[in-house]
C-alpha cells in the first residue's frame, strides 16, 4: 500500500502557507501573522519544534486565521480551484484507489484535494472548528500509531516523504522514498 506525505511530497509546495498567502489578498489585516507563520514553518522543517509547541501554535494561529473569515469552507474551495494543479506528475501517473494521504494538516484543507483525487484514505491532524483546539495530530511518531489504527497487520507499507520529521514513518514502512520537486529518491 502506498502511503504517502502530502506538502511538498505530492503537493509542490506547503498548502497550509498557501491557503494563508491565498486568504492574505483577501483579508489583509492577517499580515500580521505572516513573520509569526513563517518563522514556526522553518522550526518545523529543520526538525527544530516539539509536538507540544507546534500544537500550541497551530491552535494559536489556525483560530486567528478561521475565525477572522466568513464562510472559510467555500474559501478552501475556491483555493483548490486554483492550486489542483500544484499536484505533481509523479503522483498523477502512480496514483491508486488505495493510496493513504497521512498528513500534519487539517482535513479541513485537504480533504477537497483528496476528493478531487479519488483519494478515499486521509489520515491528517483534525481541528475543532468551534474552538480551535486539536483533537488529533498527525506528526511524527504519532503518524505510525494512526496508520496502524486503519490498516491490517502485515500491510506492506511503501512511503513517499520530503521531510526527516517523518524518520518514524521511514522506519515503520517496508519501502521509503524522499521527493524532492519531482525527484523521487528510494531511501529505505
Amino acid at each position: 500500500m502506498n502511503v504517502y506525505d502530502f506538502d511538498n511530497t505530492i503537493y509542490d509546495g506547503e498548502s497550509a502557507v498557501d491557503f494563508f498567502l491565498f486568504c492574505l489578498r483577501r483579508y489583509p489585516h492577517l499580515i500580521k501573522l505572516f513573520p509569526l507563520i513563517m518563522i514556526k514553518l522553518m522550526k518545523y522543517k529543520l526538525c527544530l519544534i516539539t509536538t507540544e509547541e507546534l500544537t500550541y501554535y497551530i491552535e494559536k494561529y489556525f483560530g486567528e486565521l478561521f475565525f477572522s473569515i466568513e464562510n472559510h469552507e467555500a474559501l478552501i474551495c475556491e483555493f483548490w480551484d486554483k492550486n489542483m494543479k500544484k499536484i505533481k506528475a509523479f503522483y498523477i501517473n502512480q496514483k491508486r484507489p488505495d493510496d493513504i494521504i497521512l498528513s500534519a494538516s487539517f482535513s479541513i484543507l485537504l480533504s477537497y484535494p483528496a476528493e478531487r483525487l479519488g483519494i478515499k484514505n486521509l489520515i491528517t491532524s483534525e481541528i475543532d472548528r468551534e474552538t480551535g483546539k486539536i483533537t488529533r495530530l498527525c506528526y511524527r511518531d504519532n503518524k505510525v500509531r494512526l496508520l496502524k489504527e486503519v490498516i491490517s497487520p502485515g500491510t506492506e507499507i511503501v512511503f513517499y516523504t520530503d521531510s526527516m520529521n517523518d524518520k518514524a514513518m521511514i522506519g515503520f514502512a517496508e519501502k521509503a522514498f524522499f521527493v524532492k520537486g519531482n525527484r523521487v529518491k528510494r531511501i529505505k
